[in-house]
């Protein structure tokens, strides 16, 4: 293992490899999803070297395009990616095609295995940009993950936790994050509605017309005797139900449950 410098001195008696900091659990001809923010740290270094001129030229191999498209890549494959590259080295790219960069870079490390660099170099991008959606719902999706873990594991608190940080972390994402964790605490036999209730209120600090976060606090105040509270709730939920079949339906059914005439 050897600095770019020495790189050509080493090829005479082995192959010379550089040392990028990105933890790998993948073998080689077996990717896993921590090969996607490992070959696109190695892409970024090779062209930041050639950039300073410690490298003469980039060399591509093959990479493993699927595992880069599940984490979020959205170039058709590394070549398109490395123009990019080098035209933001060079100064001819405008910061649009910069932050579209770091955004997959963003994902692939949050996806990869590598949430605090992920989540550091989110919070520099969101900082240049605060409009990036792509950063949003890789994020999101980060926390998304993270419950989804957690569950599969049956643990509903950390889940909760988890949508709860995501929701303070991406708040173009907060409304829906936070009706997630409601629906998770109001599965089960015997949902604490409390929670439940707690939960889609914050959604509804939100966004006050959420379809799903107004029926899911009707519900809870339906299932802790007050019905009175919950009828405009269920009301306002399937007014504001939209395209969602589902929704409106259910909210057809809780308010027949609760005596209301269709």
């Amino acid at each position: 293992m050897v600095e770019p410098a020495a790189a050509a001195a080493a090829f005479r008696t082995a192959l010379p490899v550089v040392d990028i900091g990105v933890d790998i659990t993948a073998e080689p001809g077996r990717p896993d999803p921590t090969s996607a923010p490992a070959a696109l740290a190695a892409i970024h270094r090779a062209v930041a070297d050639v950039g300073a001129g410690i490298a003469a030229a980039v060399v591509t191999n093959p990479v493993a395009k699927n595992i880069l498209y599940r984490s979020g890549f959205a170039e058709p494959g590394h070549t398109e990616y490395l123009a990019k590259l080098a035209q933001a080295s060079t100064g001819k790219s405008d910061q649009s095609t910069i932050d579209t960069i770091d955004s997959g870079l963003v994902t692939a490390y949050l996806l990869g295995g590598q949430p605090d660099k992920g989540l550091a170099l989110a919070k520099e991008v969101k900082k240049r940009d605060p409009s990036n959606a792509r950063i949003d719902d890789a994020m999101a999706g980060y926390y998304n993950q993270q419950a989804s873990t957690a569950m599969t594991a049956g643990k509903k608190d950390q889940a909760v936790a988890s949508l709860e940080a995501g929701a303070l972390a991406v708040p173009t994402r907060a409304a829906l994050m936070y009706t997630q964790a409601a629906n998770i605490l109001a599965a089960g036999t015997s949902p604490d509605w409390k929670k439940v209730k707690a939960e889609a209120d914050k959604a509804l600090a939100v966004d006050p017309n959420d379809g799903h976060a107004n029926f899911l606090a009707g519900v809870a105040l339906a299932n802790s005797g007050n019905k009175a509270g919950a009828i405009p709730l269920i009301q306002k939920a399937k007014a504001n139900a939209g395209s969602d079949a589902k929704l409106a339906s259910d909210a057809d059914a809780a308010l027949k449950q609760l005596g209301q005439k269709q």
